[in-house]
């Protein structure tokens, strides 16, 4: 899958997620979902772009995982709660 293709199936999962959670959710996971969604762009799916964008994607999530529970950020962030693998594996 191309890394466009990925990002589009990321973030559409993620703002579908969101729309069907928002209202039992705070203001600052409704903040952070944001945030971390407006973060996935095709440029975070290519090979070589993967490891300089580490600490950004790190910082980035960090804040989604603290607050919200591990698997609301697994069925916004994943294709159904499956995981879409980065360019070049894992």
């Amino acid at each position: 899958m191309s890394p466009e293709n990925r990002a589009v199936i990321v973030r559409t999962q993620a703002e579908r997620w969101l729309a069907a959670n928002r209202h039992r959710l705070s203001d600052e996971q409704v903040a952070a979902a944001q945030e971390a969604t407006a973060f996935i762009e095709p440029s975070r799916y290519h090979e070589e772009d993967v490891e300089a964008d580490r600490t950004a994607s790190e910082r980035v999530f960090a804040r989604v995982l603290a607050v919200l529970p591990l698997e609301d950020v697994g069925q916004a962030f994943t294709r159904h709660g499956g995981y879409i693998p980065p360019a070049g594996g894992e």
